[in-house]
């Protein structure tokens, strides 16, 4: 008021400009500060209106503040006559969300509501639901280890490009991988125990170029078991697992027992994380520790659905034909700029 009423002042003295103490600026206010560095004021033309008149500005924020405060209420209402259908998938699914968080403050889904209806009208893009629980990069390796260093050192590049991609596109991204074919193609199984030396050289190259998660693939056979029981007491950086056939009961049995020694050898039984028994698992699965790779490089994404899958159940409130169509249209809305960004990468890389 003191301020209003020295601007009001000098305004209708007439002077070209008068010095005020100093004050922060106010992006609502009419009045241009231009900083004085001698006498550390600003300075007020007189060109300007009188402090008393409102500015366009001032008349945006109101209407921007009523709306805020009229849109949740429509969304009830919307809820209320049934016409909440209308409203996109992702909205529906991003209001059921915060409903289900807001059990501390019970006005909170209605402004959420409102702000994420802006949101929707504005264009903006839709609520990041899914995470990226994987980006697993698949390569193939050979028993010439001399050629290990600078295939892993090009998986683990890729899987750092790959993960600030998409963190710029809005996703989290929680790990990277490194899978390969099954670690009996590139080790010498005769001989178990040069066989565990060329595995701890295999670590020592993940340590130094710090590939925290690398899968070496199925065993399939007896022997292979044996040394994928090793590898795991070895190091919690490799991952594998044992392939099991049809009816193949003396395998099934062999990793059985891989499983109790697992637990038994090594802290807390924790080793049996990086180990398991897989069934009808094709290559290319991103996800540890039943992954493995075939062929040319590749590269897949483990996605965490949980939150897509129970807010859209909630929004269906118990109409299961409607929760289907819902959990349709929402992990293609959700997944669709994933896979766009995923063809991309393996289009340039």
């Amino acid at each position: 008021g003191t301020i209003g009423e020295a601007v009001r002042e000098a305004t209708a003295r007439g002077p070209r400009c008068c010095a005020l103490p100093a004050w922060p600026s106010c992006p609502a206010s009419p009045i241009v500060p231009l900083a004085c560095p001698t006498h550390h004021s600003f300075h007020v033309h007189r060109s300007l209106a009188p402090y008393s008149r409102k500015p366009a500005l001032y008349y945006m924020s109101l209407v921007a503040l009523v709306a805020l405060l009229l849109l949740p209420l429509l969304g009830i209402a919307l809820r209320r006559l049934g016409f909440w259908q209308l409203l996109p998938s992702s909205l529906q699914v991003a209001c059921s969300i915060q409903q289900g968080r807001s059990s501390c403050c019970k006005y909170r889904l209605p402004y959420t509501t409102g702000f994420l209806f802006l949101t929707a009208m504005s264009g903006a893009e839709s609520v990041k639901l899914l995470k990226v629980r994987t980006i697993t990069t698949g390569v193939q390796l050979s028993s010439d280890s001399a050629t290990w260093r600078e295939i892993i050192r090009t998986a683990a590049a890729f899987n750092t490009l790959t993960a600030s991609t998409l963190q710029e596109s809005g996703f989290e991204v929680q790990t990277t991988r490194i899978s390969t074919n099954s670690f009996e193609e590139y080790l010498e199984l005769s001989d178990p125990a040069a066989a565990l030396v060329k595995m701890r050289e295999l670590d020592a190259i993940l340590t130094e170029e710090n590939v925290q998660l690398f899968n070496a693939g199925p065993a399939t056979s007896t022997a292979g078991v044996d040394l994928a029981v090793e590898a795991i007491k070895l190091s919690p950086r490799i991952s594998c697992s044992a392939k099991v056939n049809d009816l193949d009961w003396e395998m099934a049995l062999h990793v059985a027992r891989a499983v109790l020694r697992i637990g038994a050898e090594t802290e807390g039984g924790e080793g049996n994380f990086q180990f398991c028994a897989s069934f009808n698992v094709a290559p290319g699965v991103p996800f540890f520790p039943a992954a493995y790779h075939a062929g040319e490089p590749s590269f897949a994404f483990g996605c965490e659905t949980s939150e897509v899958i129970a807010a859209s159940l909630t929004s269906a409130k118990g109409d299961m034909a409607s929760a289907r169509n819902m959990l349709l249209d929402c992990m293609h809305e959700q997944l669709a700029p994933l896979e766009e960004l995923g063809y991309a990468l393996s289009q340039s890389n």
